[in-house]
């Protein structure tokens, strides 16, 4: 698979989830760089001063639903305040742990939210992930 993707941003409070599924995206080699944030508010400000700088703006976010200081939800709620022109070519994985009928729902009612995965992250998952997320590159 070649690298298509500019930057994927992976937002999750545990450094070894965050270590593997950078190990398993540099693999399939799709992004050309990954980038960590272990709270939604650290992902926040890397997100408006890289749009703002115009530099690694992410095309692909991972999202953690359950972290510290500001949760998943708490972060789509910033993220939206962004604005529409800002995510358009975002495309946001709910990507967590949780199994909880009324997270699944709320992801899917939420149009900033492409697709609810469960832990742990697969090549198989980040495959199927780049092929229903970008059929335009993945097909």
């Amino acid at each position: 698979m070649d690298s298509i993707l500019g930057c994927t941003l992976l937002i999750d409070d545990d450094q070894s989830t965050n270590f593997i599924n950078k190990m398993l995206i540099t693999r399939a080699n799709c992004s050309h760089k990954i980038v960590t944030q272990n709270t939604g508010l650290h992902a926040i400000e890397f997100i408006k001063s890289n749009i703002e700088a115009d530099c690694d703006k992410p095309i692909l976010i991972m999202l953690d639903l359950n972290m510290p200081i500001m949760n998943g939800w708490e972060f789509l709620e910033e993220y939206e305040q962004l604005g529409l022109f800002h995510q358009k070519d975002i495309r946001l994985i709910v990507l967590t742990t949780s199994i909880n009928p009324d997270d699944i729902e709320r992801a899917k009612n939420t149009n900033l939210v492409h697709s609810f995965i469960n832990k742990p992250l697969t090549a198989q998952k980040l495959d199927t992930i780049l092929h229903n997320t970008f059929p335009e590159y993945y097909s």
